[in-house]
C-alpha cells in the first residue's frame, strides 16, 4: 500500500531531511525477529533521494535487553555495500505507546552505491547474536529480512523490475 510519509523522531540524527509528502510503499508486515520483536510494518519511500526507511515494532515478550537494529544496503548476491545500525529508541517510547514504538532512518542519496537493490535488516543484541526471522524473504541462515530497496515507481506506485511483484509478497 502507498501512503505518504510523516514526521518522525529518526534515529540515528538523520543526515537528510525526506521531502515533505514523500511516497511511501510497505513492503513488509508482520515480520517477527526471534520470540522477542514483531515488526508490524516496514514502510520505505519510492525515491532514493534521500531513502526514508519507516520501522514500526512491538516488543512480544518482557525483556530488558538493549538490542540493535542492523540496516545494510546489499547487492544482488547480499554482499553488504553499506551500513547503518542503530539502537532502537524502544527505550524512548511514549510511555502511553506501550511495547510499540516506531523508527525512522533517512538514507542520503550520495550513500546508496548504484549496485544497491536490497534493504537487509535484523536485531542483534551485545553478543552480535542475530535474531531468527519468521517471515519473509531471508538470507544470513533466515537471520536477515530482505526487502527491495525500490518498491515502486516515483509517482505510479509500480513495483521496480528487478523485483517483481511477488517479491513484495512473505514466503
Amino acid at each position: 500500500s502507498l501512503r505518504m510519509a510523516v514526521p518522525a523522531d529518526a534515529n540515528p540524527p538523520q543526515e537528510a531531511v525526506a521531502p515533505a509528502g514523500a511516497i511511501l510503499r510497505t513492503v513488509a508486515e508482520n515480520t517477527r525477529f526471534g520470540d522477542q520483536f514483531l515488526l508490524d510494518r516496514l514502510d520505505l519511500s519510492c525515491a532514493r533521494d534521500p531513502l526514508r526507511v519507516e520501522m514500526a515494532w512491538r516488543r512480544t515478550i518482557p525483556d530488558t535487553t538493549p538490542y540493535t537494529i542492523a540496516v545494510h544496503l546489499t547487492d544482488g548476491t547480499g554482499t553488504i555495500l553499506d551500513k547503518f545500525d542503530f539502537r532502537s529508541k524502544e527505550q524512548a517510547r511514549r510511555p502511553d505507546a506501550g511495547h510499540a514504538w516506531s523508527d525512522a532512518l533517512i538514507i542520503p542519496s550520495a550513500r546508496i552505491p548504484a549496485t544497491a537493490t536490497t534493504l537487509a535488516i535484523g536485531i542483534y543484541d551485545d553478543s552480535m547474536r542475530l535474531l531468527a526471522v519468521k517471515h519473509g524473504r531471508t538470507d544470513w541462515g533466515g537471520r536477515r529480512l530482505l526487502v527491495p530497496l525500490a518498491p515502486c515507481a516515483a509517482e505510479g506506485g509500480t513495483p521496480s523490475p528487478a523485483f517483481p511483484p511477488e517479491a513484495l509478497k512473505p514466503e
